[in-house]
């Protein structure tokens, strides 16, 4: 029987090894392939003695490389087996010649045989008391899929810090926790807001800011929780469930427009003591509507401004530019009928997005196709450019032709309400005001005294310099403009896409809030950029090592010769 080219095999000997002595030399461990069967093969350090009677069997090592058993034999411990009778020897066979960069192959003619091990490590290095030690998808998934069910209840305000209280449950449970890059920073400035709480003067804006600081924090270990959560929530699954909180945003945008008036009465506000249920915010995060509707001195018609399910009709706005690409993102390696119904979610948004009345929604989708453009400049082609600009004139056709009417009230509300120069007079007392308080700023926003809105608001610059003074503001401007510029090296659209809202909420927090949920979705994008890694570096697999096909014939001449 003659020997296949490039099989490496134990050369035959005559079936009497002293006929042979030269020969005989060459049944040493590393001349059987596999050698022998192993049980963690990592941590054992000694080989067991050769036994002639033990038949051969499959090793869990040989899916690394076809590698001589001389390079394996020191790291691996045989497991015991029971003794068989010797088998014949087959007869002498000569060597084949070596194909030079040619590796060898694997032994396929015998059936391979698992070897069970006694104690298999975890999936991962964790060793918490998480019996799985994987962390599950159903916080982020609870958040964002059932958020109008937290809405309706009036309990959005609480569902942030109870859902960060199990995400740091759940941490603590699987023992192993890592941080993202820049969350140093991070860090520092939630410990700097904290400090800020001693210049409030007053219950109700202690309860003000102690939920808007509870939402502050369950948005960060939420974020930690989906960083080290790489298996459960993947980057698709992430963008399937903000896709689904999009879908939850045009339905509150529909239910507003029909029901503008509409108001859902929550057991919640009936629980609070009078002092906190009198107050408006209150009434409105407690008691939500499905729209802000106003009506300015000298216009005769009210405008009808969707705002469910958030407070107001700017944080509408707001998610409305932060989701928008990541939708789009979604859609990408959807399947056929879940991009069919993405692309549906998209089209429908159209008519509450032009109802909103928001100049912010066009300044932010203006701000990320413009970021998009540049940089696919250099990737697209010709014919991907011509594709682009006929989509860019059919969205604006359709935009010009179904959302004239809102175009128009847009008009009419820029041109007969002051909110430019209100805005204007509200920025110039917050910037004076705060520098009577330039290090721990005033806590909270107060009333102002020049219009009806309270200083430190119309925008979250605004917000956080006035609240937390001018290192608050250092810190959290160092933390977003890092998150914009740490995740610039983006390979592709996919992640391109997701990365798109680190740079517009850059622009929006100029004259937007950043509540909780947009905070989420910031901070959520971030974490799943960056989580390829401990220190936010991706981690390319390394091969397996290989031996030159040739290895094994010169160990065998040198202990022939």
């Amino acid at each position: 029987m003659t020997q296949a080219p490039g099989d490496e095999r134990e050369p035959a000997v005559p079936a009497d090894p002293s006929a042979d002595p030269a020969v005989d030399r060459l049944r040493r461990p590393w001349v059987t392939w596999p050698p022998h069967p192993v049980t963690r093969p990592f941590l054992a350090t000694a080989a067991a003695p050769v036994t002639p009677d033990r038949p051969p069997r499959a090793d869990p090592l040989a899916v690394l490389a076809p590698a001589p058993a001389t390079v394996l034999a020191p790291i691996a411990s045989p497991a015991a087996a029971p003794a068989a009778p010797p088998a014949p020897l087959p007869g002498p066979a000569q060597l084949p010649p070596a194909v030079p960069g040619q590796q060898v192959p694997t032994d396929d003619d015998e059936p391979e045989l698992t070897v069970p091990d006694v104690d298999p490590a975890p999936p991962t290095p964790a060793r918490g008391l998480l019996v799985e030690r994987e962390l599950p998808a159903w916080p982020l998934s609870l958040l964002l899929v059932f958020y109008p069910v937290i809405w309706a209840n009036g309990l959005s305000a609480f569902a942030l810090p109870v859902v960060g209280a199990l995400c740091l449950g759940l941490l603590i449970m699987r023992g192993t926790v890592r941080l993202p890059r820049l969350w140093l920073i991070w860090s520092a400035f939630l410990v700097w807001s904290t400090t800020s709480v001693v210049m409030i003067d007053t219950f109700g804006r202690l309860a003000g800011f102690m939920q808007r600081w509870t939402s502050l924090a369950g948005a960060t270990l939420l974020a930690v929780y989906v960083f080290n959560a790489r298996t459960s929530l993947t980057r698709r699954k992430v963008l399937e469930y903000f896709t689904i909180f999009f879908g939850w945003l045009v339905v509150g945008g529909y239910l507003g427009m029909r029901l503008p008036y509409g108001r859902i009465s929550t057991p919640i506000l009936a629980l609070m003591p009078p002092s906190i249920a009198n107050n408006s915010y209150v009434v409105d995060l407690l008691s939500p509507r499905f729209a802000e509707v106003q009506k300015p001195w000298g216009v005769e018609q009210a405008f009808v401004r969707p705002s469910a399910p958030f407070v107001y009709t700017n944080g509408w706005g707001h998610a409305y530019v932060l989701l928008l690409p990541l939708v789009v993102a979604y859609m990408l390696h959807a399947s056929r009928r879940r991009r069919l119904v993405a692309g549906a979610l998209l089209l429908l948004s159209v008519p509450p997005a032009l109802a909103t009345l928001n100049r912010g929604i066009f300044i932010g989708v203006g701000v990320a196709a413009l970021y998009l453009g540049v940089r696919l400049a250099r990737r697209l082609t010709f014919v991907g450019w011509i594709r682009v600009l006929a989509l860019g004139t059919i969205v604006a056709a359709a935009v010009f032709t179904f959302g004239s009417g809102s175009l128009s009230r847009l008009t009419e509300r820029t041109s007969s309400g002051e909110s430019v120069s209100t805005r204007q007079a509200i920025y110039a007392e917050t910037f004076r005001r705060t520098l009577d308080s330039p290090w721990l700023g005033q806590g909270a926003p107060r009333p102002s005294e020049t219009a009806a809105v309270s200083a430190g608001t119309q925008g979250h610059i605004w917000y956080v310099m006035f609240s937390y003074g001018f290192v608050g503001l250092a810190l959290f401007l160092l933390t977003f403009w890092g998150f914009a510029l740490t995740t610039w090296r983006v390979r592709s659209l996919e992640t391109l896409l997701l990365q798109t809202p680190l740079v517009v909420v850059n622009v929006m927090i100029a004259f937007y809030g950043l509540d909780g949920m947009h905070l989420v979705v910031v901070l959520v994008c971030f974490a799943v950029l960056v989580r390829g890694s401990v220190r936010g570096r991706a981690r390319l697999p390394q091969p397996p090592p290989t031996v030159p096909v040739d290895e094994p014939r010169r160990v065998l001449e040198g202990a022939a010769a």
